[in-house]
């Protein structure tokens, strides 16, 4: 009997490994990226802000993976912008370290909070100038990023851009009030 129970865990704990997200269908669909079945776990009254065991949301999952469509639907049902998963990223800022363009324009003009810091320090910003994703960086400093936000290590995007030789977004950085750290 004992030899049985075992047997059961072992089952349940590698449906839950291969099934992703256990227990959270609509997180499931998501990371399967499955837009059918994310359209029926939404009919069904699914909860869109609804968090798995690492915090995340269906639109943070979506951003992870890079699914714009998907993204665009949770968010034209309701999903919040601005959720933060247990590290404190957001949607917004999966979509700048990801270089995820559409989705980051997306997020945007829906009026995420591009300042939003994940629990080291890092914004979509500092992602962009880190990473030297220019076209995120001009469309956060078009709509009014803060750029002299720093991150635990005490840099700013300006520091990056400069760092890493991106003399083009260091212009730009300044041009929009950046101030170097040092």
């Amino acid at each position: 009997m004992k030899a049985l129970a075992r047997w059961a865990v072992f089952a349940i704990l590698l449906e839950a490994l291969f099934t992703g997200c256990g227990g959270y269908p609509i997180h499931d669909a998501v990371w399967r990226q499955n837009f059918y079945e994310v359209q029926k776990r939404v009919k069904a009254g699914d909860d869109l802000n609804a968090r798995d065991g690492s915090g995340n949301t269906p639109l943070l999952l979506a951003a992870q993976s890079g699914n714009a469509a998907i993204a665009k639907y949770l968010i034209d049902n309701g999903a919040d912008l601005d959720r933060q998963n247990r590290d404190g990223w957001t949607a917004l800022l999966y979509a700048s370290y990801y270089d995820n363009r559409p989705l980051a324009k997306m997020l945007v003009a829906g009026g995420a909070d591009m300042d939003r810091q994940n629990r080291e320090g890092w914004t979509a910003l500092l992602y962009a100038a880190y990473y030297g994703r220019e076209e995120i960086a001009t469309l956060l400093l078009e709509k009014g990023a803060a750029v002299n936000l720093i991150n635990r290590f005490g840099y700013n995007a300006l520091y990056y851009a400069e760092q890493y030789r991106r003399m083009q977004m260091a212009a730009e950085l300044i041009a929009h009030g950046a101030k170097p750290v040092f």
